[in-house]
């Protein structure tokens, strides 16, 4: 199980972050999902898809 702790010691909220092909803004991390903000709406993507693929942080 992937805890939230571990995104926020990789992640900050308002990180632009691209992961699968999608670049948004990260908005929210819970107990089970991540929100990210897209260009055309908002993606909800399970931690543990962030811990286990390759993501990058934009800068």
């Amino acid at each position: 199980m992937c805890w939230p702790g571990t995104i926020r010691e990789k992640y900050q909220l308002g990180d632009k972050i691209m992961v699968d092909g999608q670049q948004g803004t990260l908005e929210a991390v819970g107990a089970i999902n991540t929100e990210i903000a897209v260009e055309d709406g908002r993606i909800v993507v399970p931690n543990t898809h962030l811990t286990e693929t390759k993501t990058k942080i934009i800068e």
